[in-house]
């Protein structure tokens, strides 16, 4: 009865050494898992910020732009009035000296 107590104590032991190697396996494949998802999720997340700095990087570029036709529509428009209004105002001189000569 012993010797059966002690045979079964070491059947035990063998199957839980077992037990333990597959749960220590298991384990690893886990962890390794764990940080092929973490790598990958930080990748994504890294180009997704590259798409935004790409997309900040062409607004950045883009207001100025829009700022710089703006200003020479700005400059385009006063200089067309100030040629309307000078012309305008050539236009009146010579009315002006027409009535004068006629008068």
């Amino acid at each position: 009865t012993g010797a059966e107590r002690l045979s079964s104590m070491r059947e035990n032991l063998s199957r839980s050494r077992e037990q333990l190697g597959q749960f220590q396996v298991n384990l690893e494949s886990k962890i390794l898992d764990l940080a092929d998802q973490s790598r990958r999720r930080r990748m994504a997340g890294l180009y997704g910020l590259r798409r935004l700095g790409a997309a900040a990087q062409l607004l950045l570029c883009l207001v100025p732009a829009y700022e710089l036709a703006s200003l020479w529509w700005t400059l385009w428009w006063d200089l067309s009035l100030r040629r309307g209004a000078g012309r305008a105002s050539l236009s009146a001189d010579a009315a002006a000296a027409a009535a004068a000569a006629a008068a």
